[in-house]
């Protein structure tokens, strides 16, 4: 089970009890802007505040309100401003916090239209529309939203059906709970990895996704989000072996190289394989399991240290690359690596030269 007394879920416990009893300003949980050249707009403290947002998810009572509101505030202006956009389960939490302690303010109707229309993939269906309707009546709502803006009333009523909406809110309001449960035995039972996730806890989340994995795929992509690459390739050899179409093996085996180079383990095995099924993938070239599975071999060729096992799988790779319709600039990154192991002088300036202009192309500079 989830050890709400125990690392690393305790000091957001702890962080709860000092928010409420004003040890610690909620401010320590706001939006903090940052940016990067990778990672561009961001918020520094989004992590921190999710984490919160699921205790308060468990623990959280009428008493928090103004915390809640201050939360849900901070998490628009997040998802308003990241590079990246996003929805997230932050800003349904929240509000589903703030119609269950909430007053029916209409300035919250507010917060729910703009946590609606924060940005494209909240407007896209990553949030309720169900929110901005579920505390008043129609008429209401439109007039408030008329009297905040008038233009957001006309942008309401061009998207939406006010009336279709109502009319699904007891359904709505029936799958909330079950979506985001505040009950802890029924949050473990379908919802402990995710947690554990959220959380940093990778022995929970190893744990709970052992439990519910029951497929050797589903393996595989536990360990894959673990990063246990070696215990990965052997789940991906176990869905290879196990696999009822070409094309289902083929992506396999893909998968299997992708952790094996991760792992930093030798194996030509797959690569051979992969080599021979190919040709029975319909325009193999032309696809994205083909740019895929080249990549994979350059990365698993520069991560080998064996010169007979590097040199066999460079061969393979640039037989591979050779007959690509395009190839990525991740790919001819790692293909540039490979070829400072094992090609030749000729092999690293031709592909320098596709990595510069495939870099050209995306960015206008290299």
């Amino acid at each position: 089970m989830l050890e709400m007394t125990l690392p690393p879920y305790r000091q957001y416990t702890e962080a709860l009890d000092a928010l409420r009893s004003g040890a610690r300003a909620p401010t320590s949980f706001g939006y903090l802007a940052a940016h990067t050249k990778e990672r561009g707009h961001y918020d520094v403290n989004e992590r921190e505040r999710e984490r919160l947002t699921h205790m308060l998810l468990l623990f959280g009572v009428a008493s928090d309100v103004a915390l809640i509101r201050f939360l849900l505030d901070a998490e628009i202006c997040a998802r308003a401003r990241d590079s990246f956009q996003g929805a997230g389960d932050s800003l349904s939490i929240l509000s589903m916090l703030l119609v269950e302690f909430g007053d029916g303010d209409p300035a919250d109707l507010l917060r729910f239209w703009h946590a609606k229309r924060a940005n494209f993939d909240t407007a896209a269906g990553g949030y309720d529309i169900e929110f901005v309707f579920c505390q008043h009546p129609v008429p209401q709502v439109l007039q408030i939203l008329e009297a905040h803006d008038p233009q957001a009333r006309a942008q309401l009523e061009a998207r939406y059906d006010p009336e279709d909406i109502v009319e699904d809110l007891e359904r709505w309001r029936a799958a909330l709970p079950r979506q985001y449960p505040r009950d802890q035995a029924q949050l473990e039972r379908h919802f402990a990895e995710s947690w554990a996730e959220t959380f940093g806890d990778t022995e929970g989340q190893l744990r709970f996704g052992l439990r519910n994995a029951t497929t050797p795929k589903d393996r595989a992509y536990l360990y894959r989000r673990l990063e246990r690459h070696a215990d990965a390739l052997q789940a991906w050899r176990e869905v290879a072996e196990t696999a009822e179409s070409d094309w289902d093996q083929a992506s396999a085996l893909n998968s299997a190289i992708e952790a094996a180079a991760l792992a930093g383990i030798e194996t030509i095995t797959e690569v051979r394989t992969l080599d021979t099924l190919r040709h029975k993938v319909p325009n193999w070239g032309g696809l994205g399991i083909g740019r895929m599975s080249t990549h994979a071999c350059f990365s698993l060729a520069a991560a080998t240290q064996s010169p007979e096992i590097g040199r066999e799988i460079w061969a393979r790779a640039r037989s591979w690359q050779a007959g690509l319709e395009s190839f990525t600039l991740v790919g001819l990154r790692a293909a540039v690596r490979a070829a400072k192991r094992w090609g030749s002088p000729n092999d690293l300036a031709e592909l320098q030269a596709a990595r510069a202009q495939e870099y050209q192309r995306i960015h206008g500079e290299e």
